[in-house]
């Protein structure tokens, strides 16, 4: 299992697999990316300017893109700005159980290599099975955000 920098190639992988998992909740019911039009907020062009600017991050096991996310080192939604990365789009291959997980094991160690004490990222309020998630990893709740139909939580951990 490997974590690092997005080759431009894999900028339409990642796109894919995100609309991948769009359809996955409508499938399952989930509102989180599918009921906030989300491709229309961050469309493809979003990805090639992250991933040029060297914050799109894959893991990849045996060969296989299993989960992505873009990795900021600042954000102006957040009440201070402690030394901390920014979790944003992580998505994750439905048909790897645990690569979302495993890529948030990946991010906290980077960060701690780094220097950063906070791992941060945001979860839609009512997609209550995503927020338990984040709990049971250890991620506080420490405030909400709103972007467009997005109604989040913002979430921490301190590594």
């Amino acid at each position: 299992m490997e974590l690092k920098l997005a080759s431009s190639v894999q900028v339409q992988m990642v796109f894919d697999l995100i609309a991948e998992r769009i359809a996955w909740m409508d499938e399952k019911g989930i509102s989180q990316w599918n009921v906030t039009n989300y491709l229309d907020v961050f469309p493809f062009t979003y990805f090639v300017e992250k991933q040029q600017a060297g914050k799109m991050y894959v893991l990849i096991e045996q060969d296989q893109l299993q989960a992505a996310c873009i990795l900021e080192t600042d954000d102006d939604g957040w009440y201070d700005q402690r030394p901390a990365f920014y979790v944003h789009q992580l998505v994750s291959d439905p048909g790897c159980p645990g690569a979302g997980s495993r890529l948030l094991t990946e991010v906290e160690a980077l960060a701690q290599r780094e220097g950063r004490c906070l791992v941060r990222l945001d979860c839609m309020q009512t997609n209550q099975a995503l927020n338990a998630f984040y709990e049971k990893r250890g991620y506080r709740k420490v405030g909400t955000c709103q972007v467009g139909l997005y109604e989040g939580f913002q979430r921490e951990k301190r590594v």
